[in-house]
Parts: structure tokens; C-alpha cells; sequence
């Protein structure tokens, strides 16, 4: 069983205005960015801040969004340790607008653990389940669906969507990228990536609507630093009703070495009504059509 609301308070605070965007709620990037707050108290909270990463790391992380949250809400995260159905472990970290006691985002992270670690965490800690909530819903294919090199990536018919420098700000402590930047660099790349489906702003605007995302999923291989020079290479891999999906890659543009991928479901939100609307049917066949052809693999 698991229980609607449990786990550490591991991150409390409010949305600042200018975490807001065009939309008028907290921008996808600043979620990623609470996360990661959360995630490093989470670890000081359980004794294993100072854990090496071939004990404890990070797989990839998947993060739903529930409800919008905005400027002056109060927020806070309960992160735990869960478990899916095959018994495997996670960290589960649900994003709470305090004042309304709703979820808004959850943040799944899948974890590799030494066995003895697993071991005294299984032994100390209870386990829930994850919440259906929480679970993937539209982005499951794996990565070894999806070739990493950027040759091959092109073939597939993925076009560039962004260029950029790491600036410092985007980069923790070590001068590494963060997620919030991964993800920062994702929405810089999203009007390029839904014109490729012929849904451009102004298309868009003239409609009343803003572009949202539902989920992401970041899985990272190695972050670029501050100064490096990147670019993002993306294709549309599925078109529904009223969704669509993407990838991105990214790749040092001095040297073609691929960084990291970002898969992300998106839909149209009436700005007025602040829910999604079916795609225009011009787009969607495009789109369904961009989708089609999807060929190679990664190594294993």
C-alpha cells in the first residue's frame, strides 16, 4: 500500500515571479531545479550525502506534472525511498502546493545501489509502493530504442533545435550543468521543436493557447561545464490526440560526444480555460508522420 502523502520534508518554499513564464505559472525548469534541492537534503536527511556513485547513482529521473503552481504559491517536497512492482528500488519525490494540500509534480529517480547499501536501506527504511501518479505514463520506450550517435540521430530525422554556451549560472558546484540546466536548455529548444510539426507561435497565439509539458525524462551520460559549447538535435517519436512527444540529445559541438537526452510529452493548454485542446488535425498528421521510421540502437 502506499499512503497519499509520506516522507522527509526535504525541500519548503515559495515560487518566486520570476520562476514564471509567458504561460503565468513556474516554469518546467525551475520544477527540475526544487528536485534537486530536494534530492541533496533527501541524501544528507538518510546519512548518504557523502556516498560515492558507485555505491548510489542516479539513472535517470521522471518527473509528471499535476497541477500548475504560481507566482507567491507556497510549495514543499516529501521525498522517500519506494518500490515498484518488480520490487525494485527508487526515490520518490512528490512536489506539494502547500496551501491547497495537492500534488503538482512527482520526480521518480531510478537508482543503482551497491548490494550492500540496498541492503542496510532495506533493513532501516520502510517501503511503499510508487504511486500510480508517479509512474511513466507516455514516455516508456527505452533508451536503447534511440541511436546516440549524432550521425546516426540525423538519419533519423532529428534537426537542430538549439545552440548555447553553458553559462556559470546553470552549472552546481563543480561547474557541472544541472538538471536544471538540461532542462532549461530543453525549453529553449521547444519552439523549433513543435514547428517541426507546423505549430508555430503565432499559430499558437492566435488560438489562445501556450505550450506545456506533462512529463520529462532526463537521463545523463556526462554533463558538459561552464563554457562548453552544446547543441540539441531533436525529432517528434509519437503524436496523440491531444499530445505529442519528443527527444533531444545533446552534443558537444566541438566534438560531437553525446551529453544527454531528454524525452518529453507535451500538449496545447487553452490559456484562458487552463486545459489541454486537442491538436489541430493538420498538426497531428504531421506529426504522426515525423514519428514514423524510427531505425537503430544503441550498443549495449
Amino acid at each position: 500500500m502506499s499512503s497519499e502523502f509520506s516522507g522527509e520534508i526535504s525541500h519548503r518554499g515559495i515560487v518566486n515571479t520570476p520562476e514564471c513564464d509567458e504561460n503565468g505559472h513556474m516554469n518546467v525548469q525551475f520544477y527540475w531545479a526544487r528536485f534537486a534541492n530536494a534530492d541533496a537534503q533527501f541524501r544528507l536527511i538518510q546519512g548518504l550525502d557523502d556516498v560515492a556513485e558507485t555505491d548510489f547513482k542516479r539513472i535517470s529521473r521522471h518527473v509528471r506534472y499535476h497541477a500548475e503552481l504560481h507566482g507567491a504559491h507556497g510549495l514543499h517536497i516529501l521525498s522517500r525511498f519506494a518500490i515498484d512492482h518488480t520490487d525494485r528500488l527508487h526515490v520518490l519525490h512528490q512536489m506539494i502546493a502547500s496551501d491547497r494540500a495537492v500534488v503538482s509534480a512527482t520526480a521518480l529517480d531510478r537508482i543503482s545501489l551497491s548490494p550492500t547499501l540496498e541492503a542496510a536501506i532495506r533493513a532501516r527504511v520502510p517501503l511503499e509502493m510508487i504511486p500510480a501518479n508517479a509512474l511513466p505514463r507516455s514516455l516508456t520506450r527505452p533508451d536503447s530504442l534511440f541511436p546516440q550517435s549524432e550521425a546516426d540521430w540525423v538519419a533519423n530525422g532529428a534537426s537542430l533545435t538549439c545552440r548555447a554556451m553553458i553559462e556559470p549560472q546553470l552549472t552546481d558546484r563543480n561547474g557541472n550543468l544541472s538538471d536544471r540546466g538540461f532542462v532549461g536548455l530543453s525549453v529553449e529548444a521547444a519552439p523549433a521543436t513543435w514547428s517541426l510539426g507546423g505549430f508555430q507561435q503565432d499559430a499558437l497565439a492566435e488560438r489562445g493557447l501556450g505550450r506545456v509539458a506533462l512529463e520529462k525524462r532526463l537521463v545523463i551520460h556526462q554533463r558538459p561545464k561552464s563554457g562548453d559549447l552544446v547543441h540539441i538535435r531533436s525529432r517528434i517519436v509519437a503524436a496523440e490526440r491531444v499530445t505529442f512527444s519528443a527527444r533531444h540529445h545533446y552534443y558537444d559541438s566541438r566534438t560531437g560526444l553525446f551529453f544527454a537526452s531528454v524525452d518529453v510529452t507535451l500538449l496545447p493548454m487553452d490559456l484562458t480555460l487552463r486545459k489541454g485542446v486537442a491538436l489541430p488535425d493538420d498538426v497531428r498528421s504531421r506529426m504522426q508522420e515525423l514519428a514514423r521510421g524510427l531505425t537503430g540502437s544503441n550498443p549495449d
